[in-house]
């Protein structure tokens, strides 16, 4: 029941993550439209903005994905395979999904030190700062494979005698 709980509460936050970078997105691109249109003038920061808030988005999704199990999935061997070897495929699925997490925060720290100091953007923000939402979905992703695992392990012990 509580790791239930704390994937609802994470589920949360994460869908109103994207629900306000979508919001944002939508005020900025009609902010676009009206500007360039309408009175004449491109504002030139949007798009980088833009970007910005699409790989916060993003990021957040992965997770909440990874917690509401909307992701794709191959269920074609559900029919073939008995239950053991399927819940153990789950496992290891759950497994490689904190493993991957861990890899990508290594990743995005890594991308993170190596653009560090480079200002290319039109907004003069440090480049290293556009990698930041992968060492987030990262820490997040395994954490949801985590809580998912522990869920999984849960329900495998209430169901046996």
């Amino acid at each position: 029941m509580m790791v239930e709980r704390v994937e609802t509460k994470i589920a949360k936050a994460l869908m109103s993550v994207i629900a306000m970078g979508l919001f944002s997105l939508t005020v900025l691109a009609v902010l676009q439209v009206v500007t360039r249109y309408f009175v004449d003038v491109t504002i030139i920061w949007i798009e980088e903005v833009s970007i910005y808030i699409l790989s916060w988005m993003a990021a957040a999704g992965v997770p909440w994905m990874w917690l509401k199990e909307g992701h794709i999935r191959m269920d074609v061997l559900n029919v073939y395979l008995p239950q053991t070897i399927l819940y153990g495929m789950d496992l290891f699925i759950n497994l490689m999904g904190i493993v991957m997490g861990i890899a990508l925060v290594r990743t995005g720290w890594i991308t993170i030190g190596v653009n560090k100091g480079y200002t290319l953007s039109i907004i003069g923000i440090d480049e290293g700062f556009r990698y930041y939402p992968l060492v987030f979905c990262g820490v997040l992703f395994s954490v949801c494979a985590a809580l998912k695992l522990a869920e999984q392990l849960n329900t495998k012990r209430e169901v046996k005698p």
